[in-house]
């Protein structure tokens, strides 16, 4: 929800991936924890969990779009007409004839394969995650697998770059136009976002958006950019659905012939075909990844890492490393500098969608040298009732691999397990009792972990725990 209000001091919780999954049965009785225990898939070295107070973290860019005024890109269907560098970069001398959306560098978008559709891209409240405030939408057209369409929208980060970085963002797939395709043999990708190093300055000559090899004109490598992927020939499960997908370019060569640069798919459900979670449930939720270039040419110690909704178990994240992004023949140095998030889509619905626009919302884009995205849901949730009409509640801090920032947690709790419709927002403690409560009944209990910093509008709610219950005396 939108808050505009001072915010908390944030903290840190130094978080290790691999604890317990946060799915299990409520179970209720007089006093109980019901958060199953779950072994790490890996041994993690023994970090305490507990908040640090710290000063909140500085982004590099970021945007929520509430201040900016309304836009659309400016490709056209009659006259056909692509747009793209060097008329989209907003320092073009003279000015863009296409320009970007206030604070980003450029744009592409792509011509429409059918006049009368919505723009590529449109900056308005249609796309806003809060209740007021603004967002992107991006218009897909539905198509053949096989043709490319969309663009993306680009920010570049200075010449010198970023050793490592952390790209955050939100996305929601309008369920009432988005439609994926369930008749098999079907292939669909939605590329989430393109994570580079641009080796050379801007210049209205060399085009930022050129990708391939040198020899091709292109100058964005090493590059990483995960996809959404509808594939039913994967063997991870579900068998046919949709899945985390990753795709990497390294330097000086875009893409060795030695088989280091393939596709690799990765087991993150994010929905299958009876299945309507992440790319399918028409919700909000949080998508954040981490590059780290490798230390020296041909090095094989570079990492990338990816979280959903704010990770917590190895199904909502996924950490790779010795990676070697830059070779031999090629320098470390500049770092992660560019970034093009919503890239172009091919995606083939089943027929009584085709010939449509699918529509994808994006809100709260924060790049930042930390990860910025929601906590991972607290777990070892505990309810006692310990005195009249009252329920005295702890948990431990949620881990997710990351040092990630923390506002608060909240509590909610209700008679009814599936309608937990009170709530109170406390501080970073880990305990907390609430009163008032009616006697003699059974109540329900779930808490998430909240993280606003300075730059978000809206914010970073974890997923919720599981449930604890207790009669009160």
């Amino acid at each position: 929800m939108r808050n505009r209000s001072k915010r908390k001091q944030a903290a840190i919780v130094t978080s290790l991936l691999g604890l317990a999954g946060l799915v299990g049965a409520i179970s209720c009785s007089r006093s109980v924890n019901t958060d199953p225990a779950s072994p790490s898939p890996s041994p993690s070295p023994s970090v305490s969990p507990n908040p640090v107070p710290v000063v909140s973290a500085a982004a590099i860019f970021n945007d929520g779009f509430d201040e900016s005024p309304d836009w659309q890109s400016a490709e056209s269907f009659s006259p056909a007409k692509n747009a793209i560098w060097p008329n989209t970069w907003k320092d073009l001398a003279g000015g863009p004839s296409e320009p970007p959306p206030q604070k980003w560098t450029s744009y592409r978008a792509a011509t429409p394969k059918r006049d009368g559709h919505a723009k590529t891209f449109v900056l308005s409240s249609e796309g806003a995650r809060g209740t007021a405030g603004k967002g992107i939408t991006y218009n897909i057209e539905s198509i053949n697998y096989g043709t490319w369409v969309g663009g993306g929208l680009d920010v570049y980060l200075g010449n010198e770059g970023h050793k490592e970085l952390y790209v955050r963002f939100y996305l929601k797939y309008d369920p009432d136009t988005f439609h994926w395709g369930t008749v098999v043999p079907n292939f669909a990708m939605q590329k989430l976002i393109r994570i580079s190093r641009l080796d050379v300055p801007l210049t209205a000559s060399v085009s930022a958006q050129k990708w391939g090899s040198q020899a091709e004109g292109g100058h964005q490598m090493p590059v990483f950019f995960p996809d959404v992927v509808n594939n039913p020939h994967y063997n991870t499960a579900p068998k046919y659905g949709l899945h985390f997908n990753y795709s990497h370019r390294y330097a000086p060569i875009y893409l060795p012939t030695d088989g280091t640069s393939g596709v690799d798919v990765w087991s993150i459900p994010l929905g299958g075909v009876t299945e309507r979670t992440y790319v399918l449930d028409g919700k909000w939720h949080s998508y954040e990844f981490r590059v780290l270039m490798n230390g020296a040419p041909d090095a094989p110690n570079g990492e990338w890492e990816f979280w959903v909704d704010g990770g917590g178990d190895p199904s909502r994240h996924v950490k790779k490393d010795g990676i070697p992004w830059v070779q031999d023949g090629a320098s470390v140095s500049p770092g992660w500098n560019w970034l093009t998030v919503l890239d172009n889509s091919t995606i083939q619905p089943d027929p009584e969608h085709a010939n449509s626009v699918m529509k994808l919302f994006m809100d709260d884009f924060v790049a930042s040298n930390h990860y910025s995205g929601p906590p991972p849901a607290p777990i070892s949730v505990n309810a006692q009732s310990t005195k009249a009409g009252a329920a005295q509640l702890d948990w431990t801090a949620g881990e997710n691999g990351a040092q990630y920032l923390l506002s608060g947690y909240r509590i909610y709790y209700g008679t009814a397990a599936d309608a937990l419709n009170q709530s109170v927002t406390l501080g970073t403690e880990l305990n907390h009792e609430i009163t008032g409560l009616t006697s003699g009944r059974l109540y329900y209990f779930e808490v998430t972990a909240v993280n606003q910093s300075t730059y978000d509008l809206n914010e970073n709610e974890s997923l919720r725990s599981v449930a604890a219950s207790v009669v009160v005396d």
